[in-house]
């Protein structure tokens, strides 16, 4: 019998033998990572699956199916014993473990059976008879054909011969089981199957010969026979037995284990270039670098890399792998595009709060009530997480990682003539402005090269594949509009408007130097509450956009900029600015035509007054004289103000009002004086803003 032929199966046996489609079979084929062979076939390659690569369940099924092929015809004929019961599936699962020299064997002895039962049926021969001319001619004996077909004793117990089973499953069955027929298995006395088991399965990975003596040696310490235990070759064996993942979580580790899982191959045909991009920072860890305040460090470089195309879309490099390093790479790509899509690690560079604050996914600095959205939701572009901290994902498979290895641009950059003599160390560092100039002709080398041999470049260079997926008409690439050019420059943080003043801070380092204040008069009906305010990181002097919790622009805020120490012009110019602000408040209010407060009370003197319900409730006042009580003849007729207020006559009743209207007087003669020098203030301050537009448009 042919052992390859019986050996390997192609996705079309697979298929049968599962009851589903060819192309389910080859689907699950390569998610399992199944291995395989590749053979010519009507012009064409044509995959062959060992059998010993295939998962034991699919092993079981398409050895059945196989045996059920070749028995078809016999099995109409076939009469179950009432006696004996069987699990088909045990059956074929067990032969699966068993060698293809074992399984080659069953088939042939199911075969010459098959040839006993033809000439029974077709010359009606005797099943002794029929079984010598066919072993004659395959040069087995006819006892040991009648023994597979009977059955045989061994010490007194029957074993099943191939007529009890069916003629699907007679190959599995009449696999040679020696154990079965031979010694009693010996096993380990007391607890030392145990003890080996756990010397052997060990992270120190030891040789089964040293756990068995170790084991051996326990076990006579213990007062145990230690000649009661399986021969060294017998425990090689059964060490075999042990569960594979056992074995090599114990022998290597946890993450050998993971390792073991195939890994995922992403197939990138139906991106677009510019749909997607993974982004990820790289420390430049042989290169020193000075920086212009002097310090000099190992630089990070930030990039964005299209994962259609490769070619590398944005790139900036910093101190560290900070939120400003990654917004000016971000700023480069979305000036050629903005993706729908982006993978970056879930961590604090990334994850910040200024960058994806909003988004699904983030495991870093916790959202709250009020809290702006980042940069990237407001762009509208969808996050995939890699989570560094956890053991089974593997940060390092995204796609711009392998822009950082083996000539990649770390080896890019430090290989250029530029600096390939100098920042070996702190004190021959390189001037970032040379280690700038380059990294981007790295970047663009990088992109150039030629003979690219992934899927996608097909030996083009990337920035090829970049320039004509561009060019595709089918290909809507999303752009910046004015709004979104217009934030991205910016950074969103929340703040608080200042209680009584028209300014808020945000902060940029710690300590009191780090908060840049913006003021604007836009802010006044905001005093207290919380806005968002987009600043420009990179230009500090430039006015910063405020923002609600809803995203509506309240105002465009200035920078407020500290006065210098000692300097008493800057104190007496926002002393000045203090007074005209009141002046031209109060001026301002002149012109809205308000009702003072005289002409008011005026107006509502006239209302009637609708009279008090009459009180049911006596109250005493046990502070009156008792000779006002009588006199008044009892309470309800009492005065309450009888007795306590001075009588007046005539001439100072008269006197008094003549006092009130003169201080009403002064009081009309003030207020109109105050309205003059109200009116001449703003006309006056209507002529300087006259003369600045017109000085302006001259200029």
């Amino acid at each position: 019998m042919n052992s390859e032929a019986g050996s390997y199966f192609t996705a079309n046996e697979l298929a049968e033998a599962l009851g589903v489609t060819p192309r389910a079979a080859q689907l699950r084929a390569q998610d399992e990572g199944w291995p395989y062979i590749e053979e010519p076939h009507r012009g064409g390659q044509r995959r062959r699956y060992p059998l010993e690569g295939l998962p034991l369940d699919i092993a079981a099924k398409a050895l059945r199916w196989r045996a059920a092929e070749s028995a078809a015809e016999s099995s109409a004929s076939w009469t179950p014993p009432s006696d004996f019961d069987y699990d088909s599936e045990a059956l074929w699962k067990e032969a699966a473990k068993r060698s293809t020299k074992h399984r080659n064997e069953g088939d042939f002895r199911a075969q010459i059976l098959r040839e006993v039962e033809a000439l029974i049926q077709g010359e009606g021969l005797p099943f002794l008879k029929a079984a010598r001319h066919v072993a004659a001619r395959t040069g087995r004996t006819a006892a040991a054909v009648r023994d597979w077909h009977y059955g045989r004793k061994v010490r007194g117990t029957r074993m099943r011969g191939a007529k009890d089973y069916a003629p699907a499953d007679r190959a599995a069955a009449l696999i040679p089981r020696h154990a079965e027929s031979g010694r009693q298995r010996k096993e380990f006395p007391g607890d030392m199957e145990t003890v080996f088991k756990s010397l052997w399965v060990n992270r120190s990975e030891p040789t089964v010969a040293d756990s068995y003596r170790r084991t051996r040696a326990l076990a006579e310490a213990e007062g145990l026979d230690p000649n009661a235990m399986p021969s060294l070759r017998t425990v090689q064996s059964r060490a075999k037995e042990i569960p594979p993942a056992v074995r090599v979580c114990g022998r290597e580790g946890e993450r050998a284990a993971i390792n073991a899982v195939p890994k995922l191959r992403i197939d990138r045909s139906g991106l677009k270039v510019g749909e997607a991009v993974s982004g990820d920072g790289l420390t430049l860890d042989m290169i020193r670098a000075r920086f212009p305040d002097g310090e000099v460090c190992k630089p990070t470089v930030w990039i964005f890399q299209d994962e259609k195309s490769r070619c590398v879309v944005g790139c900036a490099i910093g101190k560290t792998e900070h939120t400003s390093v990654f917004h000016r790479a971000l700023r480069e790509m979305c000036e050629k595009f903005i993706p729908r899509r982006m993978t970056l690690d879930n961590t604090r560079v990334a994850a910040n709060k200024a960058m994806t604050a909003g988004a699904p996914g983030r495991k870093r600095f916790r959202d709250r009530p009020g809290d702006p959205r980042g940069l990237i939701p407001r762009l509208g572009i969808a996050i995939h997480w890699t989570d560094p901290d956890k053991r089974t994902i593997n940060p390092g498979a995204k796609l711009c990682e392998r822009a950082f290895g083996i000539g990649g641009l770390h080896e890019e950059v430090r290989q250029h003539p530029r600096i390939r003599s100098i920042g070996r160390s702190k004190d021959d560092p390189v001037p970032i402005e040379q280690l700038e100039a380059a990294l981007l002709e790295a970047v663009q080398a990088f992109n150039r090269r030629e003979g690219r041999r992934d899927r996608d470049s097909a030996g083009r260079s990337y920035e090829r594949s970049y320039s004509e997926g561009l060019a595709d008409p089918g290909n809507a690439v999303r752009t910046l509009n004015p709004y979104q050019r217009e934030i991205l420059k910016r950074l969103p943080q929340k703040a608080r408007v200042h209680g009584d003043a028209y300014e808020v801070s945000v902060r940029i380092a710690p300590g009191e130097a780090g908060l840049i204040r913006y003021t604007a008069k836009g802010l006044l009906d905001w005093r207290g509450k919380e806005v968002a305010v987009l600043f420009n990181p990179d230009d500090l002097d430039d006015d910063a956009l405020i923002q609600d919790s809803e995203e509506r622009e309240i105002c465009r805020a200035e920078r407020l900029p500290d006065a210098i120490h000692g300097n008493t012009e800057s104190a007496g110019e926002i002393q000045k600015l203090k007074r005209r602000e009141g002046k031209l408040s109060k001026a301002l209010l002149a012109t809205q035509g308000l009702i003072g407060e005289k002409q008011l009370a005026q107006r509502f003197s006239g209302l009637p007054i609708d009279p008090l319900p009459e009180s049911k409730v006596v109250t005493a006042d046990f502070d009156m004289p008792a000779a006002q009580v009588v006199a008044a003849g009892g309470a309800g007729d009492i005065d309450p103000l009888a007795g306590y207020l001075p009588q007046m006559s005539d001439e100072d009743v008269r006197r008094g009002l003549e006092i009130y209207e003169e201080s009403k007087r002064e009081k009309r003669e003030k207020d109109e004086q105050i309205a003059r020098q109200d009116r001449e203030l703003l006309e006056e301050l209507e002529r300087e803003r006259a003369a600045r537009r017109s000085a302006g448009d001259a200029a």
